[in-house]
């Protein structure tokens, strides 16, 4: 999220590219660090299902949030539309980082 909002804020090409070959990045070493551990934890009998869930879940939200940040970048430009929409990731983390604070 914090190289997104470099991103989001910045004016700058190089900055620009140096911030989303981070966030690529961080994408792809959670995505597969939460794909891991979604499978170890799991029982064997229960991948199936967990693999189709994961498949919807990550995979066929995807196009319908391209169209949606295509649409706002349309209408605004690239730089307000990754504001836009990494906001709700921004909140989630706060709202999961208290929650994860009152279990403790």
């Amino acid at each position: 999220n914090l190289s997104l909002l470099v991103f989001g804020f910045s004016s700058s090409f190089y900055l620009s590219v140096i911030a989303l070959f981070f966030a690529g990045f961080a994408f792809i070493s959670t995505s597969a660090a939460a794909l891991t551990r979604v499978q170890v934890f799991s029982n064997a009998d229960e991948h199936g299902r967990l693999m189709a869930l994961w498949g919807m879940a990550f995979m066929g939200s995807r196009p319908m949030a391209s169209l949606i940040d295509g649409a706002v970048a349309t209408a605004t430009n690239v730089h307000i539309a990754t504001l836009l929409m990494i906001a709700p990731a921004i909140l989630g983390t706060i709202l999961l980082h208290k929650s994860a604070r009152k279990t403790i």
